[in-house]
């Protein structure tokens, strides 16, 4: 019921708002008067579409839904996260974990809210491995060092605030990691400074990979 009642009415939202300067623009489109002949057949049709005024305000549709809604998307994702979803915790050694319908609720929505493995699609127009990035998992609640060298397949954390990334890491392209298992019993990920995960890695709950390591 939760998914119902208040994760996809924040779903929607955050999709209206990541359109939102598209509407803008589509609105002060209809507002121009390009075109002062009648629309009386599919080729008045096809010159009312198609004025060169209107081709611009198509181009700059596209322009904005691949440069502007991206970041828009992100910042909704960010901002749930800080405010609703909270930070998520290592399972205490000796205890079960917690299953209640808000703790799954958590980490449905912020998979939801960023579905892909580069955020959004933001990763792609800032350049996948430069500090940028590493910026914007810090918001999310990863911890990460310095110079870390991203992969250009991108990469999906389920619990963020779970997962610490030393100085000097480079990862290889498509490894996984894994925060939580089956019994959504959760526990950290650490990768110390100057180790290596190469391609198609898969980490697995509670695993350290120690300074200088390679993985791969």
């Amino acid at each position: 019921w939760l998914q119902v009642l208040c994760g996809w009415p924040i779903l929607l939202l955050q999709k209206i708002v990541s359109l939102t300067p598209v509407l803008l623009l589509m609105q002060k489109m209809t507002t121009q008067s390009w075109y002062d002949g009648k629309l009386e057949s599919l080729q008045d049709g096809l010159d009312y579409i198609s004025t060169p005024e209107r081709m611009m305000y198509y181009i700059g549709f596209m322009v904005t839904r691949k440069v502007v809604s991206p970041p828009l998307a992100l910042a909704c994702a960010i901002l749930t996260k800080r405010f609703l979803i909270g930070t998520f915790t290592e399972t205490p050694d000796g205890k079960e974990p917690d299953r209640s319908d808000w703790e799954l609720f958590r980490t449905w929505l912020l998979g939801r809210m960023i579905p892909d493995a580069h955020l959004c699609g933001v990763t792609k127009l800032l350049g996948r491995h430069y500090e940028a990035v590493s910026f914007l998992y810090r918001l999310l609640g990863v911890k990460v060092g310095k110079y870390v060298y991203w992969p250009g397949s991108g990469f999906r954390f389920q619990e963020p605030d779970l997962v610490e990334l030393g100085d000097y890491v480079v990862f290889g392209s498509r490894s996984l990691f894994f925060t939580s298992d089956a019994t959504h019993r959760r526990q950290g990920i650490k990768v110390e400074s100057g180790s290596n995960v190469s391609d198609r890695c898969v980490l697995l709950p509670g695993t350290t990979v120690k300074c200088g390591a390679v993985l791969g």
